[in-house]
C-alpha cells in the first residue's frame, strides 16, 4: 500500500467510521453489542463508510469480517470498506515493540523482584494472566473453553 493510499484510508476512517468494534474475552458469553449493532446497522451505513475490526485475530466481531493483511488490507462488502488486518501492530514494529515493553515491563520486574508465585499473590492483575500452574487450569475462561476443571489460583498456590 502506497503512503498516499494509507493517508486516504486514514482520512476515510476519520470521516466515516460509525461503530467501534472491540474484542471480547475468550470466556465472555454475553451478547456482542458491537457485532449486533454493526449487523443491524449495515443497511443504514452510508456507502463507502469504514469499519475497523481490531479483534480479527480472535475471530472478528462482525458478520462481514474476514482476515486481511498489510499487502491487501481492505475489502468492500455490503458497500462498507472493511479493514480487518491481523497483527495490526506489525505495520509499526518499533512503536509497537516500545508500547508492548512499556505495558509489560512492570510485570516482569515484579516477578523478578518478588519471585514467582509471590508476585501473583500480591498483584491480582498479574495473577489474571496465569492460565495454568502445576498441571491445573487456573483461568476460568480457559477451563470453560476446553471443558477442563477449574482450579482457583489461591488453592493451587497454597498446595
Amino acid at each position: 500500500m502506497a503512503a498516499y493510499q494509507l493517508r486516504e484510508l486514514l482520512n476515510a476512517w476519520a470521516e466515516a467510521v460509525r461503530d467501534t468494534a472491540h474484542p471480547q474475552p475468550p470466556h465472555y458469553t454475553g451478547p456482542d453489542i458491537a457485532f449486533e449493532k454493526f449487523t443491524e446497522k449495515t443497511s443504514e451505513v452510508e456507502p463507502g463508510a469504514a469499519f475497523v475490526d481490531i479483534s480479527i485475530d480472535q475471530g472478528g466481531c462482525a458478520e462481514t469480517s474476514r482476515p486481511t493483511n498489510h499487502l491487501a488490507p481492505i475489502y468492500v462488502e455490503e458497500e462498507v470498506v472493511h479493514y480487518c488486518v491481523t497483527n495490526m501492530p506489525a505495520i509499526v514494529p518499533n512503536t509497537s515493540t516500545y508500547a508492548l515493553n512499556n505495558s509489560t515491563l512492570s510485570y516482569g520486574l515484579e516477578i523478578a523482584n518478588r519471585g514467582f508465585p509471590q508476585a501473583l499473590v500480591r498483584n491480582k492483575a498479574l495473577a489474571k494472566g496465569l492460565n495454568t500452574f502445576g498441571g491445573k487450569v487456573t483461568h476460568d475462561g480457559v477451563a470453560a473453553a476446553f471443558t477442563l476443571p477449574h482450579a482457583p489460583l489461591e488453592e493451587v498456590l497454597r498446595a
